[in-house]
């Protein structure tokens, strides 16, 4: 029973430390990730929405639902930026901004930048936060409705998104970012599809339109990950980031 912990253990920090930028210490680890560890990538999801849903939960209990929903809206806008650094959001936003300037969308990914410096440059300044003011409210919207899990299908399928890329994407040394392989693929779809499952009583539409977008950013986010090698932990984070957009927006849509 150790060794599987140990080896559960490994496989889940081997996926945090994929696609997640704040510090988790595993020191005291020596086991090396499972070939099955993908299956990791979705239980992120429910870990960050989790939190957050927990948090907001008891600061609705202790004061008043309203301030539950502000709480849960603030905490998961700010870890939503804080899991990457914020990462996700320059992308789209410089990317965005690009395309309004005018410039074709294939110029406009190739120009997407993660950097600070990035979004002072108009017209991505203001887009990064309108989408970070839309963001806030619409978490708070889906907090004051008892929607919040909504939240943590939206980081499943984030989480799942850039795991499923990780796989199938070679890095500057030509190897895979997250190794696993067929085996791999298997048990991230298998544990996908389980979280799915266990979402769809709450959720039936917006659980099959979520699935339905995922299935469609998998596909095209295979095609945008073509080109430099060096790009492609900035392609994965800026694809995730998108797709979370939409995921979002189903929220408000088919969750209320």
């Amino acid at each position: 029973m150790n060794e599987l912990r140990k080896t559960f253990l490994a496989g889940f920090f081997a996926a945090w430390e994929t696609v997640v930028d704040l510090p988790l210490s595993r020191s005291s680890l020596s086991a090396r990730p499972p070939r099955w560890a993908a299956a990791c990538f979705p239980l992120l999801g429910v870990v960050f929405g989790g939190a957050v849903l927990i948090a907001g939960d008891l600061c609705g209990f202790f004061f008043n639902p309203v301030a539950g929903a502000v709480i849960f809206a603030l905490a998961g806008t700010v870890l939503w930026e804080l899991r990457d650094s914020g990462r996700g959001s320059r992308l789209l936003a410089t990317c965005l901004g690009e395309c309004f300037r005018g410039t074709a969308w294939q110029e406009a990914l190739e120009n997407a930048s993660s950097s600070p410096d990035g979004i002072t440059i108009q017209p991505a300044a203001p887009i990064y936060w309108i989408g970070l003011a839309a963001r806030f409210l619409i978490l708070f919207a889906l907090g004051r409705s008892g929607a919040g899990s909504w939240l943590i299908v939206i980081w499943i399928c984030g989480f799942s998104l850039q795991g499923m890329l990780a796989l199938e994407s070679a890095g500057p040394e030509k190897q895979p970012i997250f190794p696993g392989g067929e085996q791999g693929h298997r048990a991230l779809l298998g544990m996908l599809i389980l979280s799915g499952v266990c979402f769809f009583l709450q959720f039936p539409t917006g659980t099959l339109a979520a699935g339905a977008l995922y299935y469609f950013a998998c596909r095209k986010g295979r095609d945008l990950l073509a080109g430099d090698p060096d790009a492609v932990n900035d392609r994965i984070a800026l694809i995730s980031a998108g797709a979370e957009q939409f995921w979002l927006l189903l929220g408000l849509l088919l969750a209320l």
